[in-house]
Parts: C-alpha cells; structure tokens; sequence
C-alpha cells in the first residue's frame, strides 16, 4: 500500500508538472486508476501478470538511462581534458592593469551600458580587431572567416585548417537585469532596468565575461589567449576521445534570442 501510494503521489505530480499541491481530486484520481490497473492485471493473470507489465513498462525508461550513461561519461571525459588544458582566469583587461588607468578601471565596474552602446562597440571595436587577427592568420595559410550576425546581435571569428582545427570565436550582446544600487533613480536621471554585456562565446559554450571596454588591443590580445587554448586543448587530448568537432550550426537557437528581439 505504501508504494501504491507513493507512485500516485509522483505520478499527479509529474501530471501537474512538478506541482505538489495539486487538488484532492486529482490525486485521488490516479490512486484509483492505479488500483483499477492493478486489479485488472491481478484478476487477468495474477502476479505474473503484474510483474510482466512492470518489467515492460520499465524497459524504454531502462534504454534513455542507458543513452544517459553515455551522455554523461562522455561530458565528464570532455569536461576533464578541458580542465587540465584551461587554465582560464577571467582578468581585468591588460589596458586597465596600468597603475595610470585607475579612473578607467572604476569606469570599467561601474558602468552598465545600454544595449545601443554595446552594439556600437562590437561593431566598431571587435569586428575590426576580427579582422586584422582574421587577415594576419590568412597570410600565413589559414582558412578565416569573419561575419556579423544582425539577427542575433554577434560577431564571429572562424578559424579553419584542415579538418581537426577549427577555432570559433564569438562577441555576443546579452541583456542582463541592472542590480538594486544601479536602478535607484536620482534627481535628473531614470531608474535602468536592464544592462547589456559583450560576453565572448566559444565552440563549447559562453565563457561568462565582458569584453566591453576593451581596446582594440586588447580585444585582439584575448582572441590569440583563446586559440592559444584551444591549440593546447587539441594537444593534449587523445586521439581516443569520444568525439569530433563538429561545425557549428548558425541556425541554433541563442539562449538570450528572444530577448534581444524585443
């Protein structure tokens, strides 16, 4: 009885999506269809009958918890070989670590642009500095391609040599919620509920820092940083690994899209 009672308890709730104060009608909607069930196995065959069901009924779950394991194993494996190639530490810009940049780097913690002023700085700061690592890389043989992405707001630097390497590098615009001390209103000016960020994406992910207030140089310096890494990360990674890079899909839906679209 205990275990009838408990899967009818999961059972309304995963009915409710994830609810537990679901109506009592509800739950007492699946303790009785439950029961029927049971009974209806039990009269029909007794509990061969039963057991054969559960075991049936249990075989897709079994299958996607195998496909699960899978999963699972080979994102710790990848997640391994990064952290033993990344050392990634999310520093101040090397243009504000000067002991004379101190009023630009309160500038730099202080300000929460809005979404105009980041998108002039992507395009008039990152794409060019994407370039010039784009046309420096194409003297030397690479295959480079460099495109800006109006629909989603990104800037994006490909770097191609056979079919091993490939190195992406994204400037993405992410809207983000203005913290309490910064949506105070003051005397002359109006409560901003929102800031933006140029946060670089990589291949495998989003790297949770803000390019904006980068110069040029400094844009460029981080673009070398990353495919620095990333070489060291093909280098030390087996030829076993589970997996191939695979080009990245330019119809993929962003995490943000649907609000930048506002």
């Amino acid at each position: 009885m205990t275990s009838s009672d408990s899967g009818s308890l999961v059972i309304d709730s995963l009915a409710a999506g994830g609810r537990s104060d679901t109506p009592w009608w509800q739950r007492s909607f699946w303790v009785v269809t439950e029961g029927a069930v049971a009974a209806v196995l039990l009269i029909a065959g007794g509990l061969t009958a039963l057991q054969t069901a559960a075991i049936v009924s249990a075989l897709p779950f079994a299958i996607i918890i195998l496909i699960s394991m899978f999963g699972m194993w080979r994102a710790l494996r990848i997640e391994g070989h990064r952290n033993q190639s990344l050392d990634q530490n999310n520093k101040l810009p090397p243009h504000l670590l000067k002991p004379s940049a101190w009023r630009e780097r309160i500038d730099y913690m202080t300000d929460k642009p809005t979404r105009d002023k980041v998108l002039n700085y992507i395009k008039e700061v990152v794409m060019p500095s994407m370039m010039e690592v784009s046309s420096k890389f194409a003297e030397t043989g690479w295959t480079t391609e460099v495109n800006y992405d109006a629909a989603n707001n990104r800037a994006v630097l490909e770097l191609q040599r056979g079919d091993d390497v490939e190195f992406w590098y994204e400037v993405r615009l992410s809207e983000h919620e203005a913290p309490d001390y910064y949506t105070e209103s003051s005397a002359d000016t109006l409560p901003q509920e929102h800031y933006h960020r140029a946060e670089v994406y990589l291949r495998r992910g989003g790297q949770t820092y803000d390019l904006y207030g980068y110069k040029s140089e400094s844009v460029i310096n981080d673009i070398i940083d990353q495919f620095e890494k990333y070489l060291h990360f093909l280098n030390v990674s087996p030829d076993s690994l589970p997996w191939r890079m695979q080009a990245h899909d330019d119809a993929i839906t962003l995490e943000q899209g649907s609000v930048l679209d506002k």
